[in-house]
C-alpha cells in the first residue's frame, strides 16, 4: 500500500470549490494514466482511497493506494511518476521523454486554474518515496507550447483505436500511432462514430487521414478527420468498405460489383 499527499496551495476559506475539485479531478485522470502505463492492463488496477485530511495554511489530502485488479501494488510507481513528471516540467522547462499528451492537457487545465479562485499551486509527495514536487502557474507557458498547435499540414496517422468521447461539443477518438505509440487525438463526424466504436471494441488498426496539428517539438497533437480507412484482422480480406474507409454512400445505389465495374469502365 503506497501513500500519496496532495496539498492545494492557497489560504484556507479563499479556494473556489469548483478550482478545488478540477485540481482533483484532474490529478486523478494523471494517476489512472499512469497505473494503465506501469501495469500494461487496460483498465488500471489501482484505486486511490481517501485516507486523510489535514488543515494548516493549505488543504492536504493524505492518500492509499488500493489494488482491484492483480496482485500486485503498482501505488508507488504510479505515484513517483507523477511526482517526476511535475518536477522535470517545473525544473528543466520542458516535457519528460516519454509524456503523453492527453496528460499534459490534464496539467495546463490546473495551471490555468493557479492564480484565481484562491488556488496558488499543487504539490505532491510521497513518504514512502522520499520526494515532493510542485506544480505552479510558471509551467502553464510551458504546456501551452506543448499542447498548442504550431503548425498544420495534410496527412495520414495508422494505428490502434483505443478511446472514444462522444460529450457533446467534444467528439473525439484516439488512435495511438504504430511508430510512436503515442496517442493522436482525432475528430469524430457522427456518419462515422459506429464504425469507430466497432473498431474499439475489436481493437482494430486505422488510418485517419485529414489536417494534422503539430506541438512546437513536432509532436503529432490531433487530426481533422476527412477519410477513415479500417485495416482488415489477421488474414481475414478486407471488403471493398474496409479497404476505401467506412462510409454507408461510397457506392451509391450501386452493390460492390457495379460499382467496381463502372470504375474499371470508365
Amino acid at each position: 500500500m503506497a501513500r500519496l499527499h496532495l496539498t492545494v496551495k492557497g489560504e484556507l476559506g479563499n479556494i473556489a470549490f469548483d478550482s478545488l475539485t478540477l485540481v482533483l479531478a484532474k490529478s486523478d485522470s494523471i494517476l489512472r494514466r499512469f497505473d494503465r502505463a506501469v501495469s500494461g492492463k487496460e483498465k488500471g488496477t489501482m484505486k486511490w482511497m481517501v485516507a486523510g485530511l489535514k488543515e494548516g495554511n493549505s488543504g492536504t489530502i493524505e492518500m492509499r493506494s488500493r489494488v482491484i485488479s492483480g496482485d500486485t501494488d503498482f501505488g508507488v510507481q504510479v505515484g513517483s511518476r507523477y511526482i517526476e513528471t511535475i518536477d522535470h516540467i517545473e525544473t528543466q522547462g520542458e516535457a519528460p521523454p516519454d509524456y503523453d499528451l492527453d496528460m499534459l492537457r490534464d496539467l495546463q487545465a490546473m495551471t490555468r486554474a493557479f492564480g484565481r479562485n484562491g488556488v496558488d499551486g499543487l504539490s505532491v509527495s510521497m513518504p514512502d518515496y522520499n520526494k515532493g514536487a510542485l506544480l505552479s502557474w510558471k509551467s502553464d507557458e510551458i504546456l501551452q507550447n506543448l499542447t498548442g498547435v504550431h503548425y498544420k499540414t495534410i496527412g495520414s496517422v495508422e494505428g490502434r483505436v483505443e478511446l472514444v468521447s462522444l460529450h457533446d461539443g467534444n467528439r473525439y477518438f484516439n488512435v495511438y500511432h504504430a511508430v510512436t505509440d503515442r496517442a493522436v487525438r482525432c475528430s469524430l463526424p457522427e456518419e462515422r462514430e459506429e464504425a469507430v466504436i466497432e473498431d474499439l471494441k475489436r481493437k482494430r488498426r486505422v488510418v485517419v487521414s485529414g489536417e494534422i496539428s503539430y506541438n512546437v517539438e513536432g509532436r503529432l497533437l490531433s487530426v481533422s478527420v476527412d477519410r477513415y480507412c479500417r485495416l482488415w484482422d489477421g488474414d481475414k480480406l478486407p471488403t471493398l468498405e474496409d479497404s476505401l474507409g467506412v462510409a454507408p454512400d461510397l457506392t451509391g445505389n450501386q452493390n460492390t460489383e457495379e460499382y467496381i465495374r463502372s470504375l474499371r469502365d470508365g
